[in-house]
């Protein structure tokens, strides 16, 4: 999925990306939102109506997926305060405002993740 350049300038603020070997800040960053979209997919159950709520239950799609460094393709990734918010929300708004358009694109993809807190 193609995402709007605003959201990645916005993470590319809010985010401090020490790539792993054989990856980049970009590639990092792309895969970071892309996995977000497959487990809100996953968690809404491929619903467009359940994706919004789905982004902010507790251990949320996001927070997983920076908890695991993104796959092991970053070494470190460091959240910028006070742009880590902004980012957030820009981001679940243009995921929310396009639900129906991310759960068609994912929705073979949906990948589940321990979401159990």
């Amino acid at each position: 999925m193609q995402w709007p350049s605003e959201i990645l300038s916005a993470f590319q603020r809010a985010l401090e990306i020490e790539p792993a070997e054989g990856f980049t800040s970009e590639q990092v960053l792309e895969e970071l939102l892309a996995e977000t979209a497959r487990r809100a997919v996953w968690r809404a159950e491929g619903d467009p109506a359940r994706l919004g709520p789905s982004l902010r239950w507790p251990y949320t799609p996001l927070g997983s997926i920076v908890a695991e460094c993104v796959h092991g393709r970053a070494k470190r990734l460091m959240l910028r305060g006070e742009h880590w918010g902004p980012a957030v929300q820009a981001f679940h708004a243009h995921l929310e405002a396009n639900a129906a358009t991310v759960c068609a694109a994912f929705q073979d993809e949906a990948e589940p993740y321990d979401d159990a807190v």
